[in-house]
């Protein structure tokens, strides 16, 4: 076999760059690696903040014991339900102890005066120094390091709310609107949370609690500054933003990764009437890059409001994506030119859990939904996961173990439906791989700029240990 149509091993990748450090390791540490590569092999990159925040929760005594019980070195695809029951009764118990930090932990109890000073740690106030680049000197005290960062702050909102959507602004504007404290009793879905909790760490809310009542704050220095502000300005980027948020993550779902360049040329050429009433080209592409560095997280491990896209040096790509450059080098090698859609589709598309609806996906579920009882809300992840596996290429069989390990299956004829309807789905999704083509499509008579796909030469990845 020659080199463009070999097999990729992410052990083979893994081995390449393999620490060469040679002393003895306690059984848990070898358990820790050994989890990581595990994590490598099911296509997840790790980059220094996501081993450091890796290591970090393996400090737990949860994760620990769990390390413990696993035969690490032997884990496979029959084996890996344990693990996997094991993972949700921890991602339960998390989920039960975060609610509840946020219902009581969150909520800071003091009265007046309401100052950085006393609604967050000076971690959070560093960040508004590095999101200016403004070189904050070393070892500075809070205090000092508020008044080294007061100067600075009508640019500071400035620069943050051009980047936030014109729908999350409204959490801050009723904040505003109510001259910066707002009672607050509303139980929130998590997709909330997470924005209120994602501006908490901006500086721009606090969480209060006073005389048993909570409320959302807007801290003395940060009202003192909004007053300075043009917000008709500001409005024209909120506008702007969630088509631009819509647009972006249309693409990563349709092709999996896009480099940055590609998509500002691509996003230009949908709406540049919009834009260039707003800034020039230049300004466009400066703005575009800050929205997305602001917006997505750097790796999956990291908490912001779109936790599915993932902006990583020159690529925005979906956080299943494994090694990037092994995808981008597969993608070139597999076709020439990117499936286009309009700007209606993309629309569409940009949903942080898009699926496709299809004829196969809606037989899937059902038969699913006849042997087991689910939420609608299960249903719609489901469907999303289905979705993503399949264009990330695993395998039907990978699925169909997957789909094992949570559902009830069915059984004698009605398994073979139930096969032929994943196989179905399969084999007409489009591919993250072939740039949003699916093989069908990719092998029409078409012109040049897009390749023929032949499956006896398919660049597959290889996801898990076989």
């Amino acid at each position: 076999m020659d080199e463009k149509n070999k097999v990729i091993n992410f052990n083979e990748i893994k081995n390449k760059t393999k620490d060469s450090n040679t002393e003895p390791k306690s059984n848990n540490n070898q358990n820790t690696d050994k989890f990581k590569e595990i994590l490598g092999n099911m296509g997840v990159e790790l980059d220094k903040d996501m081993i450091e925040t890796l290591s970090k929760s393996m400090e737990s005594k949860e994760m620990k014991d769990l390390l413990d019980k696993l035969d690490l070195n032997n884990l496979n695809l029959e084996n890996i339900g344990d693990l996997s029951k094991e993972v949700k009764s921890m991602e339960k118990k998390y989920r039960q102890q975060q609610m509840s930090h946020r219902a009581f932990g969150q909520w800071i109890s003091f009265h007046k005066p309401y100052k950085f000073e006393n609604l967050y740690p000076i971690e959070f106030l560093k960040e508004i120094a590095s999101f200016l680049d403004l070189g904050l000197p070393q070892r500075l005290s809070k205090n000092e390091t508020i008044d080294f960062i007061k100067p600075h702050m009508v640019e500071y909102l400035n620069e943050v709310l051009r980047l936030i959507s014109k729908e999350d602004l409204s959490y801050l504007g009723q904040v505003i609107y109510h001259e910066g404290m707002m009672e607050f009793d509303k139980i929130l879905k998590e997709t909330e949370e997470l924005k209120i909790d994602f501006f908490v760490s901006r500086c721009l809310i606090s969480r209060v609690k006073s005389n048993n009542i909570n409320y959302l704050i807007i801290p003395q220095e940060v009202m003192v500054a909004v007053e300075k502000l043009n917000f008709n300005d500001i409005n024209k980027y909120n506008d702007l933003n969630t088509k631009l948020i819509k647009l972006t993550i249309g693409y990563v779902n349709s092709y999996g990764i896009i480099p940055f360049d590609l998509l500002e040329e691509k996003v230009y050429s949908l709406i540049s009437e919009q834009i260039t009433n707003i800034m020039d080209r230049a300004q466009f592409k400066n703005h575009l890059k800050k929205l997305c560095e602001f917006s997505f997280p750097k790796s999956i491990l990291d908490k912001k409001i779109y936790s599915n896209i993932v902006m990583a040096g020159e690529y925005v790509h979906h956080g299943l994506v494994g090694v990037i450059q092994n995808l981008i080098d597969i993608q070139n090698e597999s076709i020439t030119s990117y499936k286009e859609y309009d700007i209606e589709e993309l629309y569409h598309r940009g949903d942080s859990f898009y699926y496709e609806e299809s004829l196969a996906l809606s037989r899937i579920l059902e038969i699913i939904e006849s042997h087991n009882k689910i939420s609608e809300v299960q249903k719609e992840e489901l469907k999303n996961m289905i979705f993503t596996f399949s264009k990330i290429e695993f395998e039907p069989s990978f699925i169909l173990n997957m789909l094992g390990m949570n559902y009830i299956l069915p059984d004698g004829i009605s398994y073979q439906s139930f096969l032929e309807s994943i196989r179905a789905y399969y084999s007409n999704s489009e591919k993250w791989i072939l740039k949003g083509y699916t093989p069908s499509e990719s092998n029409k008579d078409r012109d040049d700029s897009v390749s023929k796909f032949d499956p006896r030469k398919i660049l597959n990845i290889e996801f898990t240990n076989k």
